[in-house]
């Protein structure tokens, strides 16, 4: 609700989900395809990777706590689900963008 939150708390907030939804995946996917990381200090890439492969491990945990939630018997494609950490990145620049977007009219009112 970015209408009722000060600017920092904003802020603050997208900086959170960078760190544990936005970042993740790509440092992981980073780190098996490449086999390195951006320099980050004497122990940082041992923290750095540990830290991403729990939150990696986490999101992928939530994936089989929510799956039979959904009813896949007649879809094509279920396969897919497995999949959607790989878009928590993009569900991040979707959420900044909104973030960043300021709406000028709302319900036939306009606003400067």
């Amino acid at each position: 609700m970015k209408d009722a939150a000060s600017s920092g708390q904003i802020w603050g907030d997208l900086w959170l989900l960078l760190a544990v939804q936005g970042l993740p995946v790509p440092i992981v996917l980073c780190y098996l395809l490449f086999g390195s990381l951006p320099p980050v200090g004497v122990f940082g890439h041992f923290w750095l990777l540990g830290l991403n492969v729990f939150l990696v491990a986490v999101r992928s945990a939530l994936c089989f706590a929510i799956a039979p939630s959904y009813d896949t018997n007649g879809a094509s494609g279920k396969w897919l689900f497995w999949l959607s950490p790989l878009a928590d990145p993009l569900a991040f620049l979707r959420i900044l963008i909104s973030a960043l977007n300021q709406p000028t009219q709302w319900r036939g009112r306009k606003y400067e």
